[in-house]
């Protein structure tokens, strides 16, 4: 027996009971995200609070979808950040691309070795959006601690870091709930702005960003239910065009098509059942005031 709600989405949907909880947890976050970018504005409230409440969510994510498994997360992590106040500038983003990307493959390989070709869901999927952005942070470190400033071109001073980040801002980035269970990944320059809410121009007026969220859900919430609905009625046709990923692939060309606030989303679908991903631009372009 699992939670519920989960088990009364499993007997209507007939999904798996960790695509359930995964399906769940896309789900809240967008009233989450609402919450986030209106009671907790960054005039309503500071950076601590405002990382407090995405790591916060974000771990709960986590727990929820692959239970203990959180504890990998957070060794995953942890170890980079160790990496960062140990390890000279000059060698920083060696020293944590090898863990991360090393933590990674072992676990990629022992999931290989315990379920081949299986599908389940589980933390090596969050593990990859953290490697991507803690690689990219200790790139950002090492440009901004140790490389000279001529040496560097217009991208690279925009996102060089000229000092660590904070314990609660590091696991918060990684944590964002927002990204952590499907990405995309982001640089920690451009996450931090977001969180003190510099990244806005205080000339013109905030654009709202729920009617973006609200077409690429739905064009996303068209694309599952065309894998539910066709393969069954109409094989073997359609189960072979999903099989060749042709919806799969137009799903994340439409959905990209329409983004217009955020980053571009996507969705992934599978025969036989179902894999939503929904990217956090579905969750990130409603964290603008209405």
């Amino acid at each position: 027996m699992d939670h519920p709600i989960v088990d009364n989405l499993v007997a209507i949907s007939g999904l798996a009971p960790d695509r359930s909880r995964f399906l769940l947890s896309m789900l809240s976050a967008f009233p989450l995200a609402f919450l986030f970018s209106t009671l907790l504005h960054p005039k309503r409230a500071g950076p601590t609070i405002r990382h407090g409440f995405q790591l916060a969510v974000g771990m709960a994510f986590c727990y929820f979808c692959f239970k203990l498994q959180l504890l990998l997360l957070l060794l995953d992590t942890g170890m980079c950040y160790i990496l960062l106040l140990v390890c000279p500038a000059s060698i920083v983003h060696i020293a944590v691309f090898v863990w991360a990307i090393g933590f990674m493959s072992v676990s990629h390989i022992y999931r290989m070795y315990t379920d081949y070709n299986g599908y389940t869901l589980d933390f090596t999927g969050p593990t990859m959006i953290i490697t991507m952005k803690v690689t990219s942070l200790a790139c950002s470190v090492y440009d901004g601690m140790y490389r000279k400033e001529e040496d560097l071109n217009a991208d690279q001073k925009t996102l060089a870091l000229r000092k660590l980040p904070s314990i609660l801002e590091f696991f918060s980035y990684c944590f964002c709930f927002t990204s952590i269970l499907s990405g995309p990944a982001f640089n920690i320059s451009d996450y931090n702005k977001f969180i003190d809410g510099s990244d806005k121009d205080k000339d013109k007026p905030e654009p709202s960003g729920v009617l973006p969220s609200l077409i690429k859900f739905l064009t996303a919430f068209f694309f599952i239910s065309v894998t539910f609905v066709l393969p069954s009625s109409y094989e073997p046709f359609f189960g072979e065009l999903l099989q060749s990923g042709l919806v799969k692939i137009t799903g994340m060309i439409a959905s990209i098509s329409i983004s217009s606030v955020g980053h571009p989303s996507f969705l992934q679908m599978s025969n036989g059942g179902i894999r939503t991903l929904f990217s956090t631009s579905l969750v990130t372009s409603i964290s603008c005031p209405l």
